[in-house]
């Protein structure tokens, strides 16, 4: 229905040729129709402009527009009698024919793919919260994580005027083939977030999780472990690049890497009648189950996620397994790791600083002050029960 609204407010604000007035919409209290208005779905459209509330207001066109737009001084006599004229006419200034004239309507669009993991709802947090200072809104789409062609989210966000694009991770698949991005940046700016693709108009800001993978392994090897088996599930550039550090830091420290030491947990089925989060916890605990039935050999473990973690925690402890001598290292340091028993020890990719770092390189791209492609930033390790150095 929204769609319906907006697409009848653009086609009749383009046919009336506003240049310099901005028309607004009024809310029309006996949903009436009135002469030279036009009805949609309980709104009416007005013809009234910023001119015919500085005429009721007795004031100039430039007052109104500092009002409303709240800049420059304005004495309060004057402020007062163009709030009044806004009120008793219910007027609502209309952001998409203010961003006609401004080339602008302070709007970000944000393509999501899973709101229930818990790290995309924290980076979406910082995200909103950071552009919202900047005086941004946010237009979010989700995906769901089940629809690898983001082709008709991009499209939906262009449609809607939006200034710029944020994705949150990107899988590989979008790397191999990036045609749908280089269309869209062709148009406004794209950033990604935690992600990486090489092309114009294209900014990327992401944690260096190669390095935490690889620096991990190479420590469990530097403390006498020989064999840690590495549990991973999604395969974006995030798990990508953390799959490339565990497989390095064996090279590193003049290993073959052991394919059995590899397990991975399938992606999350459309037909699944469970939430992911707790599918992906039965499943790796199940997977991890299977690996202790046949007796594969093991001294530590390494997760690309808490949750993938916690299914391996509940295994390993069910089979009464010595988790005091047996590491478990989860990734994302959310709120799972304080739930686990023993409290996990995790690698912390830092998201508020990547999120915040994110966006304001975004507002500095809108103003033309720096087109750096990419950013990487740093990691952690928050240390637990599960693995101390």
């Amino acid at each position: 229905m929204s769609l319906i609204i907006e697409y009848c407010v653009t086609v009749y604000l383009c046919s009336r040729k506003y240049m310099g007035e901005m028309p607004c919409i009024s809310m029309d209290k006996s949903l009436k129709l009135k002469m030279g208005t036009v009805a949609i779905i309980g709104m009416v459209i007005n013809d009234l402009t910023i001119i015919d509330i500085a005429k009721k207001a007795n004031v100039s066109t430039a007052t109104v527009s500092r009002v409303l737009n709240g800049t420059g001084n304005v004495s309060p006599k004057l402020r007062r009698r163009v709030e009044q004229v806004v009120a008793e006419e219910n007027y609502i200034p209309n952001i998409f024919a203010k961003g006609m004239i401004r080339h602008s309507i302070q709007t970000i669009g944000v393509i999501c793919p899973i709101l229930l993991d818990p790290i995309h709802a924290r980076y979406l947090s910082v995200i909103e919260r950071n552009l919202r200072s900047h005086g941004f809104n946010v237009l979010l789409l989700c995906n769901m994580g089940r629809d690898s062609n983001k082709s008709p989210y991009l499209e939906q966000l262009l449609s809607k005027m939006v200034d710029a694009i944020i994705l949150v991770g990107i899988t590989m698949e979008e790397v191999a083939h990036p045609d749908s991005f280089v269309r869209a940046a062709a148009k406004v700016p794209i950033l990604i977030v935690n992600g990486f693709l090489e092309a114009h108009n294209v900014y990327c800001v992401y944690a260096d999780e190669y390095a935490a993978i690889r620096d991990v392994v190479c420590m469990l090897f530097q403390k006498g472990y020989r064999r840690p088996l590495y549990l991973y599930d999604t395969w974006t550039f995030s798990g990508y690049q953390k799959y490339n550090g565990y497989m390095d830091a064996f090279r590193s420290a003049g290993r073959d890497p052991d394919p059995d030491l590899l397990l991975r947990v399938e992606d999350f089925p459309e037909e699944a009648e469970m939430p992911e989060y707790y599918y992906c916890v039965s499943h790796s605990r199940e997977i991890m189950e299977q690996a202790l039935q046949r007796g594969l050999d093991f001294d530590c473990v390494v997760t690309a996620d808490d949750i993938l973690a916690a299914g391996a925690i509940e295994a390993l402890r069910n089979a009464g397994r010595d988790l005091t001598r047996l590491p478990v290292i989860g990734f994302n340091n959310t709120f799972v790791a304080d739930c686990t028993y023993p409290k996990l020890t995790s690698i912390d990719n830092l998201p508020d600083e990547m999120c915040s770092l994110a966006v304001s390189h975004l507002i500095s791209v809108l103003k033309k002050k720096n087109k750096m492609q990419r950013l990487i930033t740093p990691y952690r390790l928050a240390q637990r029960d599960s693995f101390v150095l």
